[in-house]
This record gives structure tokens, sequence and C-alpha cells, in this order.
């Protein structure tokens, strides 16, 4: 699908920005096929949302208002753009030692936990604005915790020795896109 290389712009950190006029440019059907699979590929789901729920979140984004639907969080990144990121809810804590994070990314194996940044930590990082990254992403972007200390936060402090990365890359929401 050329035109996902247009409208979706899909991140390192996990999240896919849509530009909505760009996205408004399209058929219907596209626009809501683009949609399920930016939700399908940030939530790791195996199938995309219902049809009406769809719908629903598609007339929401062309009237500029966020929600939530399949363990995402769709919100205004900037004028124009949307960014479709993980619902912090939706993540459930894994043992640092499995190597592993929310079945997308590939974690370095280290004592401690793999969670969300989430608040607290993200509290710790008061420039965090001078990263290129929403909020909401890096709220929800993994991060390294041993008995509640903050030890890797790997999104927004660059070569960190405990390390995460999508396990198929952000390369990948384009190559999973079904042309037919």
């Amino acid at each position: 699908m050329d035109v996902a290389h247009v409208v979706a712009e899909p991140r390192e950190i996990g999240s896919v920005r849509v530009n909505v006029p760009a996205l408004d440019l399209q058929s219907k059907e596209v626009q809501l096929r683009l949609l399920a699979h930016a939700l399908r590929w940030v939530s790791g789901a195996e199938y995309r949302p219902r049809l009406n729920a769809l719908k629903r979140v598609l007339a929401a984004i062309f009237d500029g208002q966020g929600c939530t639907l399949s363990g995402c969080l769709i919100s205004t990144a900037k004028a124009g753009v949307i960014e479709v990121s993980r619902e912090i809810a939706a993540v459930e804590v894994t043992d640092g030692r499995s190597g592993s994070f929310d079945t997308r990314w590939i974690c370095d194996i280290a004592e401690g936990e793999w969670r969300t940044l989430g608040v607290e930590g993200l509290a710790r990082f008061p420039n965090w604005r001078d990263t290129t990254e929403h909020r909401n992403s890096l709220l929800a972007s993994p991060s390294l915790w041993n008995n509640n200390e903050l030890k890797s936060a790997p999104f927004l402090v660059k070569n960190q020795i405990r390390k995460c990365r999508l396990r198929d890359g952000p390369k990948s929401f384009f190559d999973s896109i079904l042309t037919h």
C-alpha cells in the first residue's frame, strides 16, 4: 500500500503518526484499513477491531478528538497529525530476565522488570520535551525498574547499557500491510 508511506510514519518508539489531511484524501475503505493496521501494529493484536468501533474512532479523529481502542491511545501529536500509541493500562509488567516486553519488544535481559515508563518515570526527565517523541508514547515506552528504582529509559537516555527494540522494527509496519 504505497499510500501508507504518505499517510503513516511508524516510529522506533513503537507508535504511528498519521497525517490526518493525507488520510482524509483517501477512500473510506482505505482510511479504515490504515487505521485498523495502525491499531494492530501498535497493540500487537492478532485481529483488527470491529468495524463499528473503527468507524467511531475514525470520526473522532476527523473531529479532532482523542480516544482509545484496542489497547491504543489515539491523540493529537501536532496540527494535522495524530499519534497512535500504546495505552499504558494495556501493558503488563515483564520479568527483566524474559528478554521481551509487551510481545512487541526485544529487551536486554536484566535484573528487575521491564514496564512502561509511566508518569513516575517521565517525571525524572524534566527535559523530555526536547525529544521528538509524543508524551503518550514516552509514557508507554519500555523502561527497566529494579526495586522501584528506574534503571533504564532507552527512549529518553540514548546509549544506555540496557536497551529495547521493536521485534521487527518500524519498517515492519509497511511490510505487514495486506495489499488486497
